[in-house]
């Protein structure tokens, strides 16, 4: 499965659009993606679960791994508009009793409108 990522950043904040399977498979591109932002000193970060079909254990951890890191930084991290599907896993994993999930994009992001000029688009297979 093919997983899609699209980045739009702003200062030391980024929203990372997430589309396709989050699984053992795909999971490695989604944490090179989260840890470049990290260690460019991005540490406030949305990421949109909503074109999200499928999520595993692998993919909360790289989540939570996140967390943990931008969180070291006092960095923040939200999730966005998930599936029902997913939302389930998020909840049974308790990741929902750690990191904020938001119904909406707007709802997460207290960042001011992204410029699309700095967006830039990550497409892994």
């Amino acid at each position: 499965m093919e997983l899609d990522l699209r980045v739009q950043q702003q200062d030391d904040r980024a929203v990372v659009h997430v589309s396709g399977e989050i699984d053992l498979a795909t999971c490695p591109q989604l944490r090179d993606v989260l840890a470049e932002l990290v260690d460019r000193g991005i540490y406030h970060l949305v990421v949109d679960l909503e074109q999200v079909s499928f999520l595993d254990s692998s993919g909360i951890g790289v989540l939570m791994g996140v967390y943990r890191r931008i969180r070291e930084h006092g960095g923040s991290l939200r999730l966005t508009a998930p599936s029902a599907q997913v939302r389930r896993v998020l909840d049974l994993t308790r990741v929902t009793m750690v990191v904020p999930i938001c119904a909406t994009l707007d709802e997460a992001t207290p960042i001011e409108q992204l410029d699309p000029l700095t967006s830039s688009n990550v497409n892994v297979e």
